[in-house]
């Protein structure tokens, strides 16, 4: 056990936005001040609730919990808070209805020891008797792959789970307009341009019932986070392949039909409609054919697909459109040589990678997490 330090310069700063949160607040505070690593602040950042919240966050009585009074302006207000307030060399967030597993913590310091900016672990789902419903497994992605991957499909961390070097956040603010994807709009700031390390043991139980903001939310809820995402990354972050296949407009063209696809993908067909458009009117002659498979593999044409890219220029990007198309249609191993192909054309290839993980899983192959290569940057491929 680690022993606690100076409380005007703790280890980690733990800190836990509460609204109405009476209910799982004790033992999400217990769970964190009965950590293995004691050398450490919890901060209980109280947003305006109107149940008992504000008071069983001060009786514990334990003198590494500081209660501060929020604005009642939302999550992402109350986080930004906390991190005014922190004093720990590291971050971590921790919900006031979820429960760490004891050595939390100390799994996540011993695993930034080697230098990594953060670490994020897998977690458990649990429902409001914590009874478990469920597994989710976190992504250890080359750098390079982070922004195109939460353009596919969000985070590739588990948020909750996440332990982040102080200095890295210091100049950033949580997003305080945003309702939904308050933390993922926040990682996605600095995961892509640090180095991390994915820690495979479920170390939080993540607690999902009635009153979570996201379960049950609908497209209209969920989509301001990822429109946000979209206004201020830019396409050759979002679709690096498109630029380095295609040249000027036709670039373009070409990484806009696929943000339409991911959004169409993702749930957002409104969305998906408007850069598809986009994507038609930037189009040049050299460009339509991929730009018309994009349209014909969202509409679920996968024989127009094939047929019309295989008859065009081959880059690793129609190549795992083809794949795609293949494994629409069910041909699993036709789709993953087509995935291979594409990735011996271009090895940074994001949607090449991906299609290969889908497909193995599908066809039952074992995915592997060595433990020697967690680092981003040599992380999982």
């Amino acid at each position: 056990m680690q022993t606690t330090g100076s409380p005007l310069s703790p280890r980690v700063s733990v800190i836990m936005p509460v609204r109405d949160g009476a209910q799982f607040l004790a033992e999400a505070m217990t769970s964190i001040l009965t950590q293995t690593e004691t050398d450490l602040e919890l901060l209980v950042v109280d947003d305006g609730s109107t149940d008992d919240s504000a008071a069983i966050a001060s009786s514990t009585g334990d003198p590494r919990v500081r209660v501060l009074s929020g604005n009642g302006k939302g999550e992402g207000a109350a986080r930004n808070i906390g991190l005014d307030n922190a004093r720990g060399r590291w971050i971590a967030w921790h919900d006031a209805d979820d429960v760490a597993v004891p050595h939390r913590l100390s799994s996540l310091l011993a695993a930034v020891a080697g230098g990594a900016d953060f670490a994020h672990s897998d977690m458990v789902f649990v429902d409001a008797a914590g009874a478990t419903t469920g597994y989710l497994r976190s992504s250890a992605i080359p750098r390079e792959h982070v922004l195109p991957f939460f353009l596919r499909e969000g985070t590739p961390f588990n948020n909750p789970t996440m332990l982040i070097r102080g200095a890295l956040v210091s100049e950033l603010r949580f997003e305080e307009s945003l309702v939904v994807g308050v933390d993922t709009d926040f990682v996605r700031r600095f995961a892509p341009y640090s180095t991390g390390v994915h820690v495979p043991q479920p170390l939080t139980l993540y607690r999902r019932h009635e009153g979570s903001i996201s379960l049950g939310a609908g497209p209209d809820v969920l989509y301001p986070h990822v429109a946000h995402f979209l206004d201020t990354e830019p396409l050759t972050a979002l679709v690096p392949e498109a630029f380095r296949e295609y040249p000027g407009t036709d670039a373009d063209a070409v990484a806009a039909a696929v943000v339409g696809l991911s959004l169409f993908r993702r749930g957002f067909p409104h969305a998906a409609v408007q850069w598809i458009e986009l994507a038609l009117t930037r189009s040049t002659p050299a460009c339509e054919p991929v730009v018309g498979a994009v349209v014909a593999l969202a509409s679920g044409n996968a024989s127009e697909v094939v047929r019309t890219l295989r008859s065009c220029r081959e880059t690793a990007l129609t190549t795992c459109l083809v794949g795609d198309a293949l494994a629409r249609a069910g041909d699993l191993p036709a789709a993953s040589t087509s995935y291979l192909r594409a990735l011996a054309i271009d090895p940074l290839s994001y949607d090449a990678v991906a299609g290969l993980r889908a497909t193995g899983g599908r066809l039952g192959l074992r995915v592997v997490d060595d433990p020697r290569r967690r680092l981003l940057g040599v992380g999982e491929a």
